[in-house]
């Protein structure tokens, strides 16, 4: 699971960003990920923005409370933060 954006040049600023961050890995908590199991990468662009991606890297952390993940969840593509419409899986 991936939650990324790209915010343009003058749209962010340190502290947006950090705030943008921490609730993409909040949003990914709620779905069920460990903390030690979302990555954060912030990638500066040529432009002067920001390319961002919180990832739920599953798999890194044992299962919770001893059951094992279920792989009955529908899988989609992800969500656009940025638009909050989901993207086609695939």
């Amino acid at each position: 699971m991936e939650i990324s954006t790209l915010v343009p040049q003058g749209e962010w600023t340190d502290e947006s960003l950090a705030v943008l961050v921490e609730g993409y890995g909040r949003k990914l908590t709620e779905m069920g990920a460990l903390p030690d199991e979302i990555k954060a990468h912030v990638e500066h662009t040529s432009r002067g923005g920001v390319k961002i991606r919180v990832v739920w890297e599953k798999g890194d952390a044992a299962p919770r409370s001893g059951a094992p993940r279920s792989s009955a969840a529908p899988q989609s593509g992800g969500v656009d933060a940025q638009h909050g419409e989901e993207s086609p899986a695939g």
